[in-house]
């Protein structure tokens, strides 16, 4: 959990423990004369990014300081497990067996970075305020983005579900995490180290809940009630993170019922009227309370690309999820790692994508597309910046070419609150090149904890400024679906 360490004094940065993990910097404060050294910097970005990322912190990270660039594959491992043996005799011969290890190729497709001018008028500041002003604002944003991207993996678990969406209470809250830890242990997940990452209004429904309150049951003295940590229950390390994907207010079509009832683990729903659930869009159903999408549409028949959770009853309200459009009509010329677009946006695309129609975007929000003609794209995704109501990116590069007024399919509102061990996903990480010395730039790379960070200072004339781009180079996979899982709330 997060717990800060005052005993250090002043002058030393906080420290937070991740289970068993400390990690300490210290904060060197240069005066006006040393303010622009690229060292002090990067020395201080990269910590400012590691002490406020929670999720990236407590997956797999995968770090070599070999310089890379951007679109490179590189390879990091799933590493599998041990088969205990038994002997038959005394003397029998003992058995050897090799521990398996699954390549993992990721993709270094997230070159993360933020880019500020400090004008000359500042430059006599000392490097503590430049900091404070400047650079612990970019990294709060990088570090944000980084966390939002490894929580937005959520949606790669979706097959692995327990809860229900807005059905979290007070009341069963509890249930819940057990019902969680049920799905892990169906799964063989071991048991050690498995972390719940709660989104806002789950975790409040979480404290409310009397195991939460009561000291004495607790064993802690009440500590997770005066310093809003959870702490470990019902095998989870519970921690609240406002990065957990959280959507409230989905744009909903017009709801209809089901005209027969459905039992867990059917894969498909009749309904009354089948006008706003076209191949593709996400829907509810009362009773299942789980994001369902449809896959193929026979009159009134629905099929679903997952099974329903639970049983569902004749006559339950179906809730389908609004769709929208791409809006990019213009051409895209070919990039480094991608190809040209006529409309839309190519396989690959990273940055951020326009769109129209009823559907409204939210951060945290499940996404998917289709063709325009009707044809599934696979791959779901997460929201992780909505830059207004016609504008989001996404957690990761498209996997798929879109084109214009392909059809944006958004997922229905409530928490996807985020089981996991360490094994799940993979955050990989490498140094960008420092650029060649002569030209007129000022830059260093620092390195701490499995991560880098470079700060690249150059002189804008035109502004007066100096301009400080600092960010790293940055991949993202998932290692393995069976540790991971979705509780619903």
């Amino acid at each position: 959990m997060l717990v800060q360490d005052k005993s250090l004094g002043r002058g030393y940065r906080k420290v937070f423990r991740f289970a068993h993990k400390k990690n300490l910097f210290e904060r060197f404060y240069g005066n006006n004369t040393t303010a622009f050294i690229p060292e002090m910097w990067a020395n201080e970005a990269v910590a400012l990014l590691w002490e406020n990322m929670l999720y990236a912190s407590l997956v797999h990270t995968d770090f070599k300081d070999e310089i890379a660039e951007f679109g490179r594959t590189v390879h990091t491992r799933s590493i599998g497990n041990f088969t205990a043996k038994r002997k038959q005799n005394d003397l029998d011969d003992v058995e050897d067996q090799d521990i398996t290890a699954t390549d993992i190729a990721v993709v270094l497709n997230q070159r993360a970075y933020n880019s500020f001018l400090v004008g000359d008028g500042q430059r006599s500041y000392a490097f503590k305020d430049l900091i404070a002003i400047y650079l612990e604002p970019a990294m709060l944003a990088l570090a944000r983005l980084l966390d939002q991207v490894v929580a937005g993996q959520v949606y790669q678990f979706l097959a692995n579900r327990a809860g229900g969406l807005d059905q979290l209470t007070s009341v069963n809250g509890h249930d819940f995490l057990l019902d969680a830890r049920e799905v892990m242990n169906t799964l063989n997940v071991p048991e050690e180290l498995r972390w719940m990452g709660l989104a806002t209004r789950s975790e409040t429904y979480l404290q409310k809940t009397d195991l939460f309150k009561s000291a004495e049951r607790r064993g802690d003295g009440g500590r997770a009630l005066r310093e809003a940590l959870l702490g470990r229950v019902a095998g989870w390390n519970n921690f609240y993170s406002k990065n957990t994907p959280s959507v409230r207010g989905a744009t909903l079509a017009t709801t209809t019922t089901t005209t027969a009832a459905a039992l867990a683990g059917s894969s498909t729903v009749v309904v009354a009227s089948a006008t706003n659930l076209a191949t593709g869009a996400y829907f509810t159903v009362a009773g299942d309370y789980t994001p369902l999408r449809v896959s193929a549409l026979n009159t009134l028949t629905i099929t679903t690309t997952r099974p329903l959770l639970r049983d569902v009853a004749n006559g339950a309200t179906v809730t389908p999820v609004a769709t929208g459009l791409i809006n990019q009509g213009s051409a895209i010329a070919a990039g480094d790692f991608t190809l040209s677009a006529a409309t839309g946006y190519p396989a690959g695309w990273m940055k951020t994508i326009v769109v129209d129609g009823t559907g409204v975007p939210k951060v945290g929000q499940l996404v998917a597309f289709k063709t325009a003609a009707g044809a599934i794209h696979t791959a779901e995704y997460c929201i992780v910046q909505v830059i207004s109501a016609t504008e989001f990116m996404l957690d990761r590069p498209l996997e798929q070419a879109v084109l214009d007024n392909d059809i944006v399919c958004y997922g229905p509102s409530g928490d996807y609150n985020f089981g996991f061990r360490r094994g799940a996903i993979a955050l990989v990480n490498r140094p960008i090149a420092l650029p060649e010395s002569g030209i007129g730039a000022r830059a260093a790379q620092a390195i701490a904890n499995g991560m880098s960070m470079r700060v690249v200072m150059t002189y804008d004339g035109k502004k007066e400024a100096t301009r400080i781009n600092v960010g790293s180079l940055f991949g993202i996979k998932t290692l393995d679906v069976n540790q991971g899982l979705v509780m619903l709330g």
